[in-house]
């Protein structure tokens, strides 16, 4: 899942999914392949024009730096489900990068 950003298919031919749906303070989304769900809730203090997905014009250093690029905001809890899985172990692989505080 590409979170807050379009569709794409990294290096390695691994394709993430978009999860560009907008959503507000109280909301979910049902993906379009219905294997996983976003729900958020919260409310930004002051703030009541806030988009809820963040991006960045900076160039991480990765070989699929547009995966950076993006990511969504919540002020209370952000949640992602897996839909339809099968019990078992699971690989999962998480990668982060803060996009929202600037270097100095």
């Amino acid at each position: 899942i590409n979170s807050g950003g379009p569709q794409i298919r990294s290096s390695n031919q691994v394709v993430y999914e978009s999860d560009s749906e907008t959503l507000g303070p109280t909301n979910y989304f049902v993906s379009n392949s219905d294997k996983w769900a976003v729900s958020n809730v919260g409310l930004f203090s002051g703030n009541h024009n806030v988009s809820y997905i963040a991006s960045s014009s900076h160039m991480f250093t990765s070989l699929d730096p547009e995966l950076f690029g993006t990511a969504r905001l919540s002020a209370g809890s952000l949640r992602y489900y897996g839909l339809g899985l099968q019990n078992g172990n699971y690989r999962v692989l998480l990668q982060f990068a803060e996009i929202q505080i600037e270097d100095g």
